[in-house]
């Protein structure tokens, strides 16, 4: 997968991104995995390289703050503990699952989930 757009449950999020939105570099916030129902659950703000010109002008010092719930985690593999929130986040689609993979440099966090879904994004102003 290339683009944020192309998970499910994005139609809020293509109404406020006028053009595609790269997975690529996030401002990591949060991981919570819930062990008894199998779900990871990433919070995280997109950077500010990967915003397009309508949504900085929509919002100074602009942030967006998103969340995909990952379901059925079928294996998951961590290393490290997070000591700064940027990293590099990459979702790939294989016959079965999708791949998810985070680095953020001395921490990283690999598992594979049966499906993705994008929460509703929330915009707002970062001091």
């Amino acid at each position: 997968m290339k683009y944020w757009n192309e998970l499910d449950s994005t139609g809020l999020f293509n109404r406020i991104f006028t053009e595609p939105i790269s997975i690529s570099v996030i401002d990591l916030i949060s991981i919570n995995l819930d062990l008894y129902k199998s779900i990871i659950t990433i919070h995280f703000d997109l950077s500010d390289t990967s915003c397009d010109m309508f949504f900085k002008q929509l919002v100074r010092n602009n942030t967006c703050r998103c969340t995909v719930t990952c379901n059925q985690v079928a294996s998951i593999i961590i290393g490290g503990i997070p000591t700064k929130n940027v990293a590099n986040i990459n979702i790939k689609n294989n016959e079965y699952n999708k791949l998810v993979s985070v680095d953020g440099g001395v921490f990283d966090i690999n598992f594979a989930c049966s499906d993705i879904k994008l929460m509703e994004p929330s915009l707002y102003t970062k001091h």
